[in-house]
């Protein structure tokens, strides 16, 4: 068929010559098992590579066309895909960029197609094609594109899918899509009537169905709105650390109402709302219930929550706490210790480390400080990040595991307890009780230990605690 076609090819009389010497290819004309076959035919058994040499005079200005097919009685079970190059193929390897020629209805192409719609329903033609969803916001009409069904039944548990549902749906109703989808439909026509009027009639079925979508987004809106309401006054109950009164309750109702009234529309009316709860005294101040008179009396349990939640987090007391407070059960000592432990292993912890011990110590926001000249100290930028943040740990874990504050000026976090090369300096004589004047060197003897240090001045104090860290026996000589 090659040499038949190169011969018809209208060429210039120079190079009738050069088909003359064109000899016919003796792969023609035979089949694989050895009988012959129409002269203009190349059957070969995949997999092959074909390599024809076409003289470059004939084919210069010209394009190969190649086709082909399954040979009808040998090759009707097989499957094939066919390609034409320049470059002889160093593998054989099934492309996705060429098709496979089957026999169509046969047994080979109903497996493939099986094959393959195995694969698109594993994975959607959103994944394996992207361009198909369409991005543009001013032309889209489903501006928020879910095809989650195979993930969905092949990995997710019913839990998981009405989580997956609900995300959506508060995707959706946060970004308001169904208003954003009927401008996107009135641009869309509004586009077509200028270049594609057919397509007018084409999206007009659809306006029915969105406009239904659309009323019933409205409509759960206006029904969301009083429960909108209410969820902001319980909100006030935390912000102002304490339940709040039935006055106190209608007020912000009155308020939301005056507002709405006003032609103020629901959300501008709930932030106002909010701004009453964040602007009141309640929030701004942690007042406490005073008694009669200069006579004190005790807190209640709502005011020790936030004495305790505002001195250990820096912030408003948690579920759990606020629980244990209505309940009355804070002002109890067992469950007011349980309530502290349990707060300080927790991570809001680290605010009482910065905010207070920091700032006790006066290096709070040391990681920020550029005071340092930093042509003598250059290491000091890169550092000081590392060096507060070893601080902030320290004080952490001083809190969550009942350290003393001698800690912060011994080595008890050593294993070895003693203050190698630092001298230790006492002010003061305890009112009369430690031995004043004196230079004592423990260097090089069993006794020098900085945890019998302190244990000698807790019981000039007359504090008596049988062991300090590793030390058993006070310092004498003190």
């Amino acid at each position: 068929m090659l040499l038949t076609q190169l011969q018809k090819i209208a060429t210039p009389g120079r190079y009738d010559n050069l088909l003359k010497s064109i000899r016919p290819d003796e792969r023609f004309g035979r089949h694989p098992l050895g009988h012959k076959v129409v002269s203009a035919e190349l059957i070969m058994k995949a997999p092959e590579v074909v390599e024809l040499r076409i003289p470059a005079a004939l084919a210069e200005g010209r394009s190969l066309v190649v086709s082909g097919d399954l040979e009808p009685e040998h090759g009707i079970a097989g499957s094939v895909q066919l390609t034409a190059g320049l470059i002889r193929p160093t593998s054989f390897m099934l492309s996705p960029s060429h098709p496979i020629i089957t026999v169509t209805g046969g047994d080979t192409d109903k497996r493939i197609n099986a094959g393959l719609d195995d694969f698109r329903d594993l994975f959607p033609a959103s994944i394996c094609y992207p361009q198909i969803v369409p991005v543009d916001e001013v032309l889209t009409l489903a501006l928020y594109f879910r095809e989650d069904e195979p993930m969905q039944r092949l990995m997710l548990n019913e839990k998981e899918k009405a989580e997956l549902d609900r995300l959506w749906d508060e995707l959706m109703y946060i970004t308001r899509e169904p208003f954003k989808k009927e401008v996107a439909y009135e641009q869309i026509v509004e586009f077509s009537t200028q270049d594609r009027p057919d397509l007018v009639i084409a999206w007009k079925p659809y306006k029915p169905i969105l406009l239904d979508e659309v009323a019933a987004f409205r409509a759960r809106l206006l029904e969301d709105e009083p429960k909108q309401l209410e969820a902001v006054i319980d909100w006030a109950g935390r912000a102002w650390r304490r339940a709040l009164t039935v006055d106190e309750q209608e007020r912000l109702r009155e308020l939301y109402g005056a507002l709405r009234e006003r032609e103020i529309d629901h959300e501008k009316a709930v932030q106002l709302t909010l701004a009453r709860v964040l602007t009141s005294p309640a929030f701004l101040y942690r007042r406490e219930q005073a008694g009669d008179g200069a006579k004190p009396v005790a807190v209640s349990a709502t005011e020790l929550a936030t004495r305790l939640s505002y001195f250990l987090w820096a912030s408003v007391p948690d579920a759990a706490l606020g629980q244990a407070a209505a309940s009355g059960e804070l002002t109890n000592d067992d469950v007011l210790l349980g309530q502290a432990r349990l707060m300080l292993h927790d991570p809001r912890t680290r605010r009482m480390a910065e905010q207070f011990a920091c700032q006790w110590l006066h290096i709070r926001g040391f990681d920020q400080n550029d005071d340092k000249n930093e042509q003598r100290f250059p290491e000091l930028a890169t550092l000081r990040g590392d060096m507060y943040e070893e601080s902030v740990r320290f004080f952490e874990d001083l809190f969550r595991n009942e350290g003393s504050v001698l800690m912060l000026c011994s080595s008890m976090l050593t294993d070895h307890h003693d203050a190698t090369q630092l001298p230790v300096v006492m002010l003061g004589g305890g009112g009369g009780r430690i031995k004043g004047g004196q230079n004592l060197n423990y260097l090089g003897k069993a006794n020098r230990q900085m945890s019998r240090l302190f244990l000698s001045t807790m019981e000039k104090m007359d504090v008596h605690p049988k062991t300090f860290g590793d030390a058993t026996k006070p310092l004498e000589e003190v």
